[in-house]
């Protein structure tokens, strides 16, 4: 063998062992809170001592999980196999989070109390005990709030398949006897409890508009909250007068593509297809945007005073749907305390001392009224 292949020879070899042991090199940088692209944390390292004990097979078993989600370039060898497998059309979405539908729109599908197309469908539904007790409990916090002189409003937000049932999978039919989240909508309406329900605003728009909410994404766009703004504040108006919503022409919407979203990472097919994106200003100067802070989080509770000193104090419990929702909601009051919380908290109310309390649910979300405590 001639002394340039003995040399080429070594190369690859080099080469290969390089690629082999490139993953074990990588381990130390791929230390990673939590595992974004599969909303979860990492499984933590067993201790050491369940190495020498009777626990072994499960010492074993958390060793393995650990240094799976470890392992050096895991997420990127990931992602590249799951977007080959979907670009070869070879995903099976059975087995994922999300849901194929019609035009390029995907829904989430989580197969739990949360799968939107289950409830849709009506494979999850409430009886009529759990709708007497979610009632009851609203009722309850809107009394007790009354007693105090706050208004209570508890604001029900349309998941993307009770929007845009057009471009939901074609296996897919509406359960007959109306949805879990309308008979819980109707259940509130005939207790007397102030809900609040934008589907059938947003329904009518989606006929003609398909810029409501991402097509890669379960959240709504900045155009798609502004109406469900506009429902909100109508019926707050209702009781305060002097608020008044600002209107479409004072807002400027400009239509342009985003990258990524949470069905994206769901997926795991990394960040680069492109989605709708709707930017919003209000004459000419941007809306204070949480999207881009980041400011409203799990447990977090923020204060925004954005509006006039002479109007009202709001405090809103809410979930990510507030994200944008939220910009226009705070100009209009003189406080508003944001809590990123699926339960009402009495001692936030009565610290704040509002003028008005809105709870704010997507309707997946909804069956976790069924844990919320009664005021007193």
């Amino acid at each position: 063998m001639s002394r340039s292949n003995k040399l080429w020879s070594a190369f690859f070899v080099v080469c290969f062992l390089a690629i082999l042991f490139l993953p074990l090199i990588a381990m130390p940088l791929s230390s990673q809170s939590t595992i974004e692209s599969e909303k979860r944390n990492p499984h933590p390292w067993p201790r050491w001592n369940e190495l020498f004990s009777n626990t072994y097979p499960e010492f074993t078993a958390k060793f393995e999980e650990a240094f799976q989600d470890r392992f050096g370039m895991r997420i990127a060898m990931t992602r590249l196999y799951n977007r080959l497998l979907f670009h070869l059309d070879l995903m099976s979405f059975s087995r994922t989070l999300v849901a194929q539908g019609k035009d390029g729109w995907h829904f989430y599908a989580s197969g739990g109390d949360e799968d939107t197309l289950q409830i849709y469908s009506g494979g999850l539904d409430f009886n009529d005990d759990e709708l007497n007790r979610m009632t009851s409990a609203l009722l309850a916090w809107q009394d007790w709030l009354a007693k105090k002189d706050i208004r209570f409003y508890y604001l029900l937000l349309p998941d993307k398949v009770s929007v845009y049932s057009q471009y939901k999978p074609t296996y897919l039919s509406k359960n007959p006897s109306g949805t879990r989240t309308e008979k819980l909508s109707l259940s509130l309406e005939r207790g007397g409890v102030n809900v609040i329900n934008p589907l059938e605003t947003l329904s009518t728009l989606a006929l003609h508009n398909d810029l409501l909410y991402f097509k890669w994404d379960t959240h709504w766009t900045w155009l798609g909250s502004y109406h469900a703004y506009l429902d909100t504040l109508g019926m707050i108006a209702k009781d305060f007068p002097d608020l008044e919503a600002y209107n479409l022409p004072d807002y400027v919407f400009t239509e342009g593509t985003r990258t990524g979203g949470d069905l994206v990472d769901l997926l795991g097919i990394g960040s680069s297809y492109p989605d709708h994106f709707i930017e919003v200003a209000v004459d000419g100067a941007a809306l204070p945007n949480f999207q881009e802070t980041g400011a409203l989080e799990m447990g977090e509770t923020v204060k925004a005073s954005w509006g006039d000193p002479s109007l009202p104090r709001a405090v809103i419990f809410h979930d990510s749907f507030m994200l944008s929702m939220g910009s226009y909601l705070a100009a209009n009051f003189s406080e508003t305390t944001f809590v990123f919380s699926d339960e009402l908290e009495k001692q936030i109310i009565e610290r704040e001392d509002p003028d008005l309390v809105i709870f704010a649910q997507v309707e997946r979300f909804a069956h976790q009224l069924l844990k919320q405590p009664f005021p007193e």
